[in-house]
């Protein structure tokens, strides 16, 4: 059975579409961190109330969470 090269190592230039597609699932999966990081946010924000949101903890739990200062 005969495959085609899909990367340089094997022999061959990159694949586009195998390049778009692994691009697309990149672009996915960014979307999908940054949305739980929205939802998570949200949360936080209802049970806390706004003022918790601005103060100095709420700004580590998103520093430890790995979202934006």
């Amino acid at each position: 059975e005969k495959k085609l090269p899909t990367s340089e190592t094997e022999g061959g230039s990159p694949n586009i579409y195998e390049t778009n597609i692994r691009n697309k699932i990149i672009d996915e999966y960014e979307a999908y961190q940054n949305q739980q990081m929205k939802g998570l946010e949200s949360i936080i924000e209802e049970c806390f109330g706004k003022c918790f949101m601005s103060c100095e903890l709420a700004t580590r739990i998103r520093e430890m969470i790995g979202g934006e200062k």
